[in-house]
């Protein structure tokens, strides 16, 4: 039995899934095993990792997204952590054996992550993932809901048996997105989760990846907090800060993006959910300045 399972779920990524593999080979810590979980892909991707076949666990199913293959391999996994790596993403050589080190010294910690390098889409480096460190370790699952924190997740391991608390990935949101951040929520008001601050993996920017369907964004992040901080039940006060929160995290994506009207109608509904943030405020003068010297928002 492998001490660790990792987990790769695969759709249409024959370019770059022999890469992800090749990169938990090239682990120092060496007791795990590969679970791949083809998730209907129609391009060559088991041709491709049909030279592998000795070194991994194929498993092929019809395409039913993200969360499920995760599910999928999971019940098919034999480790007593689980490693996670999407198959575009890469590990750097010491990856799990700095994981797996963290669950040697404490028993209470259920989850550890670390940072990460951005590539793009042809492996070139971009820079580090930066996001405030500050809410990283401990029961943060409110902190993730507000979207304080932020896990990134071809560095995350937990222990399988947190699962009999948190339950497998929601399968709601597997055409949606968001179900990794679900399943930490679930996993923290339980745990403790322990951030590790070194670079353990790359993280690749790909053209149509789910994350820049703003759409889709938005419904799984609405989804989540109806989930936790249902409407009419004690949770307004959290409900509007949530919802305040991430109505401006979705204002920020289009202000980065150049689309200032959408940003400035995000703001605004920031705003009516949760007016006391000065932060809104803030980014939302930020788009009215822009949007005048643009002439998207105002005609």
């Amino acid at each position: 039995m492998p001490r660790v399972s990792v987990i790769i779920p695969t759709y249409n990524c024959a370019q770059f899934v022999c890469q992800a593999i090749d990169s938990v080979l090239d682990q120092t810590f060496t007791d795990y095993e590969i679970v791949v979980v083809d998730d209907g892909s129609t391009d060559d991707t088991k041709s491709k990792l049909e030279p592998y076949f000795d070194k991994i666990k194929y498993i092929f199913q019809k395409n039913k997204g993200l969360a499920c293959a995760r599910n999928t391999a999971i019940k098919n996994s034999s480790g007593e952590l689980i490693a996670l790596l999407d198959s575009d993403d890469l590990y750097m050589p010491m990856r799990l054996e700095k994981s797996v080190k963290i669950f040697d010294q404490d028993s209470n910690v259920g989850l550890t992550h670390g940072d990460a390098i951005y590539i793009s889409h042809t492996g070139e480096t971009l820079g580090p993932f930066e996001r405030d460190t500050s809410h990283l370790s401990g029961y943060i699952w409110e902190d993730l809901i507000m979207r304080k924190s932020l896990l990134i997740c071809p560095t995350i391991t937990f222990r399988k048996a947190c699962l009999s608390k948190s339950g497998l990935f929601d399968e709601n949101l597997s055409k949606l997105g968001a179900e990794d951040r679900d399943m930490w929520i679930r996993i923290a008001q339980h745990f403790r989760v322990y951030y590790i601050p070194e670079n353990l993996a790359y993280y690749r920017i790909t053209p149509g990846s789910m994350s820049k369907d703003d759409g889709k964004m938005l419904q799984a992040r609405l989804y989540l907090i109806d989930k936790y901080y249902p409407p009419g039940k004690g949770f307004n006060f959290k409900r509007r800060k949530a919802l305040n929160s991430t109505f401006m995290k979705m204002g920020d994506w289009a202000y980065w993006d150049g689309s200032y009207r959408k940003a400035y109608d995000h703001y605004i509904t920031a705003i009516r959910h949760y007016p006391w943030g000065f932060v809104t405020w803030y980014h939302l003068a930020k788009a009215i300045v822009k949007g005048f010297k643009s002439k998207l928002v105002v005609k």
